[in-house]
């Protein structure tokens, strides 16, 4: 590559601009602010050690308990086997049920399951999030993989300050980052306008919703992975306005790890003799849309470099190599010689075809929600 251009420098460079620029637009819906930490976090986690080969170390003026790392590590969906991600899902649904039937006044009432144990997020009748998978965003993910019992000794709760330190820490690193861009007339257009966006809710219990025991955790793990979809395809993609790398960074993530986790769940069936009819046209449509699965380019997507770190081996071709490119050649080299505009097309349509068969599959009962 060209060595006296810093390409993951410049590139970080760019995404402060766009993150800055969507974090402004969002500053004012919660809810989208909220599933938009991951992808933060992932900014925050990678960015230093960015400049840190550089030996700049940026400042910063908060703390919290929260660590990026953690956060960003929760891009992935769970863990790399399915059956520890079961896991996981079920402790997540296991501690919501628990601490919501503890604040029922009459205790017997538990056992009716008429109590809330998970909201979804509804915006033009698709769900975009749900509270279970955002309580799991800001969990120790070793907390959740303790007994039943363990966890029945453990104080759950939230702190409204330390949230709000996590989110002032991203968000100066941000803004630092920016002007340090500035300095160096790195200076990119970005839209910082906000949108009109009505979320509405509606609160479930997800032994209700899926009477099924067999498959009930089977179903909150295909849930959670349609919320990342879809709120990436139907929030997300509203604010792509100016995009410099951010948002292809959003969409490639959120498209490379959904058809791994349900390319891990369906090995999972098949190797223990499950059979569920109505996925096999989840699975089916798998092959469609599962040609643009690189793991060297979804090593660029999680990190900064443009190189391989196994091998050290550059992933842009050097013919292709061009300053002036979003990513800078990157999206070429990899996918032969697709354009970045194309690739970003072509990652939403499989986005949108891989949720529309999960919403079949689940086909849950979205009526009735309430205005948030």
């Amino acid at each position: 590559m060209n060595k006296n251009i810093d390409f993951a420098l410049l590139q970080v460079f760019y995404d402060a601009k766009n993150l800055k620029g969507l974090l402004i637009a969002i500053d004012k819906d919660p809810i989208i602010a909220l599933f938009s930490i991951p992808y933060l976090s992932l900014f925050c986690a990678e960015s230093p050690m960015v400049f840190a080969k550089h030996r700049v170390k940026l400042p910063s003026s908060f703390k919290s308990m929260y660590n990026e790392k953690n956060i960003r590590l929760k891009l992935k969906l769970f863990e790399d086997k399915y059956q520890k991600s079961e896991n996981i899902v079920k402790k997540c649904d296991y501690v919501q049920d628990f601490i919501f039937r503890n604040k029922l006044l009459l205790k017997f009432l538990a056992y009716f399951n008429i109590h809330y144990n998970i909201g979804i997020f509804i915006l033009d009748n698709k769900i975009i999030g749900n509270t279970q998978y955002a309580y799991y965003i800001f969990q120790d993910s070793q907390l959740l993989k303790l007994t039943n019992e363990e966890l029945l000794n453990t104080e759950f709760q939230t702190i409204p300050e330390e949230l709000k330190n996590y989110g002032a820490r991203c968000g100066e690193l941000v803004n630092i980052i920016s002007s340090i861009g500035d300095k160096l007339n790195v200076n990119i257009n970005y839209s910082s306008d906000p949108l009109s966006i009505k979320i509405k809710y509606k609160d479930l219990n997800t032994n209700r919703l899926f009477k099924n025991t067999s498959v009930k955790y089977i179903n909150l793990y295909i849930l959670h992975i349609m919320c990342n979809l879809n709120f990436v395809y139907y929030i997300i993609k509203k604010y792509d306005r100016n995009d410099y790398g951010l948002f292809m960074r959003i969409y490639y993530i959120t498209y490379y790890y959904s058809i791994t986790k349900i390319k891990n769940l369906k090995n999972y069936m098949n190797s223990n003799n499950i059979s569920i009819k109505n996925l096999n046209s989840v699975f089916k449509s798998l092959s469609s849309i599962e040609s643009y699965m690189d793991s060297s380019f979804r090593s660029c997507m999680m990190h900064y470099e443009f190189y391989n770190p196994k091998n050290n081996n550059e992933l842009i071709k050097e013919e292709l190599i061009d300053p002036n490119k979003l990513l800078f050649g990157l999206v070429e080299s990899r996918f032969n010689g697709i354009t970045y505009n194309e690739l970003k097309k072509e990652l939403l349509s499989c986005i949108y075809t891989l949720s529309n068969k999960l919403e079949e599959y689940l086909n849950i009962d979205i009526t009735n929600a309430n205005d948030f």
